[in-house]
C-alpha cells in the first residue's frame, strides 16, 4: 500500500543525508527569515522531508543519489518531472497540507522561471518552494564560485541575504571582498 511505501521512504530517509540536510537548511531559514507560523514551519519542513520521495522508488530503480548527467535520457525525464509525482505520492495522506503538496511540486522551480519541472517562477512561486529550491540548489553545487555565478541570480534578494547569512554563520561560506 502507499501508506507502508511511506514507512518505507521514512526509514530509508533516516539514512539519507540529503534529506536530514535539506530539512535542517530549511529549518534554519525559516528562524533566519522569521517566519511566525507553526503550519509554515511544518510545511516546510515535511517537504523538505518528502521531496524525493519518488525517487527511491522509481521506474530506474532508486536514483536519489544519482546524479541528473549519469541517468538514461527515460531516466533524466522521469527525474525532470519527479517533483510532480513525489507530490502525487505525498497526496495520498490526507493530513498533509495542500501547501506542503505545493513546496514539493515547485521544489525545483526559481523565481525568474528557469526552474523545473513547469518554469513556474514570480508570484506563482509559493515562497516556501523558493527557499526549498535554493537549499536544493545549494545541495547541488556546494561551491562558493558555483553559486555565486549559477545559483543566485536566479533567487530573489531577501532569500539569498538571509541564505548567504546562515551559511556565513555556520562557516560555510565567506562573502567576497568589497572593491570599494
Amino acid at each position: 500500500s502507499k501508506e507502508q511505501y511511506l514507512r518505507k521512504f521514512i526509514d530509508q530517509a533516516r539514512q539519507c543525508d540529503r534529506t536530514v540536510a535539506c530539512a535542517t537548511y530549511a529549518t534554519l531559514m525559516y528562524k533566519k527569515l522569521k517566519f511566525e507560523t507553526k503550519s509554515v514551519e511544518e510545511s516546510l519542513g515535511l517537504a523538505s522531508f518528502f521531496q524525493d520521495i519518488s525517487l527511491y522508488n522509481s521506474p530506474f530503480g532508486n536514483i536519489a543519489d544519482t546524479h541528473p548527467s549519469e541517468l538514461t535520457p527515460a531516466a533524466l525525464n522521469y527525474y525532470l518531472n519527479h517533483p510532480t509525482a513525489s507530490a502525487v505520492l505525498v497526496s495520498t495522506v490526507d493530513s498533509i497540507p495542500e501547501v506542503t503538496r505545493q513546496i514539493i511540486r515547485q521544489q525545483h522551480e526559481r523565481p525568474d522561471h528557469s526552474g523545473f519541472p513547469a518554469g513556474v517562477g514570480g508570484v506563482q512561486l509559493q515562497p516556501l518552494a523558493e527557499i526549498l529550491s535554493l537549499i536544493n540548489a545549494y545541495l547541488d553545487h556546494k561551491n562558493v564560485v558555483t553559486l555565486e555565478l549559477e545559483v543566485f541570480d536566479h533567487y530573489n534578494e531577501p532569500t539569498v541575504k538571509a541564505f548567504k547569512e546562515l551559511l556565513t554563520a555556520m562557516g560555510k561560506y565567506t562573502p567576497a571582498e568589497s572593491n570599494e
